[in-house]
C-alpha cells in the first residue's frame, strides 16, 4: 500500500511543478511577444503623420494579436510545449485588449470597421474549420451489409455522410 501512495504523491508533485513551470515561462513569452509587436509597429510607421501613425499602429497591433491567437490555436495545437502556446495566448489577448478596449475612442471609423471585419472573418473561419472535421484516430476496417464494423458504435454509411459531408 505505501508504494502506491508514494507513486501517487510523486505524480501529483510532478504535475503541479510542471504547471507552475509552464505558467512561469508563459508570462514572459506573452509579454515579449506583446513588446515585439509594439516595436514592430513603431518601426514600420516611423515616417507616417501622427494621426495616421496611431491608426496604423492599432491595426498592426490588432493584427499581431490575431496572428498570435491563430498560431497558438492551429499551429501549436498538437505541440507539447504548453508554455509557448499559453504565452502566445497571453500576448495575443493583451494585444487585442490594448488595441480595442483602451483605444476604441481614438480609432477612426474605418479602422473600427477593419477590426470588426477581421474579427468576424476569423470567428467564421474558426467555427467552420472546427465544425466539419472528421474525428481523428478512428479507423473503420470495412463495411458489411451497409454497416461499418470494428467501431464501438456501428454507424451506417448514410448516417456518416449526414454528419460529415464531403
Amino acid at each position: 500500500m505505501p508504494n502506491y501512495f508514494i507513486f501517487f504523491a510523486h505524480y501529483i508533485i510532478k504535475t503541479i511543478m510542471g504547471t507552475i513551470t509552464n505558467a512561469i515561462m508563459a508570462v514572459p513569452i506573452g509579454v515579449m511577444y506583446n513588446m515585439i509587436i509594439h516595436e514592430f509597429s513603431k518601426i514600420v510607421n516611423h515616417k507616417a503623420s501622427y494621426d495616421n501613425k496611431i491608426q496604423k499602429n492599432l491595426l498592426i497591433i490588432f493584427g499581431g494579436g490575431l496572428f498570435g491567437f491563430i498560431a497558438a490555436t492551429f499551429l501549436l495545437a498538437d505541440s507539447d510545449n504548453k508554455a509557448l502556446k499559453f504565452g502566445l495566448y497571453i500576448g495575443s489577448v493583451l494585444l487585442m485588449l490594448h488595441s480595442i478596449v483602451y483605444n476604441w475612442k481614438v480609432m477612426q471609423n474605418d479602422t473600427r470597421i477593419i477590426i470588426m471585419v477581421l474579427t468576424l472573418g476569423t470567428l467564421i473561419w474558426y467555427s467552420y474549420s472546427k465544425e466539419y472535421k472528421k474525428p481523428k484516430g478512428k479507423k473503420i476496417a470495412k463495411m458489411v451489409n451497409g454497416v461499418y464494423k470494428n467501431t464501438k458504435n456501428q454507424i451506417t454509411e448514410s448516417e456518416l455522410d449526414e454528419f460529415y459531408p464531403n
